[in-house]
């Protein structure tokens, strides 16, 4: 016997724009435009497709991950300019005072950990 009704609009081409727009971190309604959806399409789909909606808000949370890898692989490769931005962020204020105590020199050739060192000094 054949489906009776109106045919889906949640095809696997609108699901898998949806998941590209959530990765670009963009928002619901942001989702559904781009895949051609309205909102009430999307969340009567999320009510009936719970792992869809929990992958959905994983996949929002992909550009924040990104740029932490990113900062991290800075970190790692001793980017001084990295590394005291994320101290700036990071720390209390005491310790942003003290790192800023020190400024880089184009002549200087220190490390992240020369700077942590100061810091720690300083302290």
């Amino acid at each position: 016997m054949a489906k009776i009704g109106r045919p889906t609009k949640m095809t696997d081409n609108v699901i898998r724009k949806l998941e590209d727009a959530f990765m670009w971190g963009c928002s619901d309604s942001e989702a559904c435009v781009y895949a051609g959806i309205g909102t009430t399409t999307l969340y009567s789909y999320c009510e009936l497709n719970t792992g869809f909606r929990e992958r959905k808000e994983v996949l929002k949370s992909s550009p924040q991950v990104k740029a932490k890898r990113v900062v991290f692989d800075a970190l790692k490769n001793n980017d001084l300019t990295t590394a005291n931005k994320v101290l700036d962020r990071a720390t209390t204020k005491s310790v942003k005072d003290a790192s800023k105590v020190y400024k880089r020199r184009p002549s200087d050739d220190l490390r992240v950990d020369d700077v942590l060192l100061k810091v720690t000094y300083i302290n």
